[in-house]
């Protein structure tokens, strides 16, 4: 699935190509590059880039269509539904992690989902094919997605700077902690924070039957 664009470009053609462009957008960071970022990265004119995108939102999709190619990898048979669903979530993480700015970028734009319709229904077919029932798929699948994602933008703000100062959000959480907090700052929120411990929730959830019950 790729943009439409809006007509064709007349004058001599780039010398660089729409995967460099986007590639070129990711390194800046997909969440807030501009044209004109993307071009000086390149090394060419900003005008050079209307070339071949008619502009941001356009990079934006062909940046989330690059991405959502990256994500998919073939499903080993053996491997057991719960296997599979945490392989999902480990694939998403190293993505986000791999392109900063991915995880609100795809949060911004829900219909990113549309890139990986195929791949969901492999997904789809090796849950069942491992004994999940159909009915808890797409619970499972969106239930996982949406927690990796939320739980990523918000350990890339913890990482990130607090306001225009020179220190991080962490930093400034450390420093300000009453040590008797419920939430006492463990290095760990720096990493993936409670996500394994969320995906085994939700897991143990549907073992149990749980989206039967709340459906029900």
């Amino acid at each position: 699935m790729t943009s439409p664009r809006a007509g064709k470009k007349t004058g001599p053609k780039p010398k660089f190509t729409e995967r460099d462009v986007v590639e070129a957008a990711l390194k800046v960071g997909v969440a807030d590059f501009t044209l004109a970022q993307v071009a000086k990265e390149l090394g060419v004119a900003t005008s050079a880039v209307y070339r071949l995108f008619d502009g941001r939102y356009d990079l934006v999709r062909a940046c989330l269509e690059h991405t959502a190619r990256e994500l998919v990898l073939p499903i080993p048979p053996e491997r057991s539904w719960q296997e599979i669903l945490r392989d999902w979530a480990d694939r998403c993480w190293e993505l986000m992690e791999k392109y900063p700015g991915l995880a609100l970028t795809i949060m911004q734009n829900p219909s990113a989902m549309l890139y990986l319709d195929k791949y969901f229904a492999e997904l789809a077919q090796a849950l069942e094919a491992a004994g999940m029932d159909r009915s808890s798929v797409e619970f499972a699948l969106d239930f996982i997605g949406d927690t990796v994602i939320a739980t990523h933008i918000s350990i890339s703000a913890l990482r990130g700077p607090a306001g225009d100062t020179a220190h991080s959000e962490w930093d400034v959480i450390v420093e300000h902690s009453d040590p008797n907090s419920v939430f006492s700052p463990q290095e760990s929120w720096k990493g993936r924070g409670f996500l394994d411990a969320k995906i085994d929730f939700i897991i143990t959830g549907i073992e149990r039957g749980i989206p039967h019950a709340v459906s029900g």
